[in-house]
């Protein structure tokens, strides 16, 4: 929702893929986001006890890396909005 905000005030999609359903509507772009979003958490809590490239990593651990990358995303959308938006 941030990002079709963004959007809808002068913000560009720079990424192709997304920008590509986003040419389809704001609700294709909303319910593709969400559907990759929820495959991708779904593909790593199947997979959260495997290894990563036969190291001691396990899966379960990219949860706190994803989860950290995903609240500066949304700091990221809040302070273009805030502080940046004319």
């Amino acid at each position: 929702m941030l990002t079709l905000y963004l959007i809808s005030h002068g913000a560009a999609e720079i990424n192709p893929v997304m920008n590509y359903f986003l040419q389809h509507g704001p609700v294709v772009f909303f319910l593709v986001k969400y559907a990759l979003t929820a495959s991708a958490a779904l593909l790593l809590l199947v997979n959260k006890n495997l290894f990563i490239f036969r190291t001691r990593f396990q899966a379960k651990h990219l949860y706190t890396v994803f989860l950290i990358l995903f609240i500066l995303v949304i700091f990221w959308e809040i302070y273009l909005i805030w502080f940046v938006l004319p």
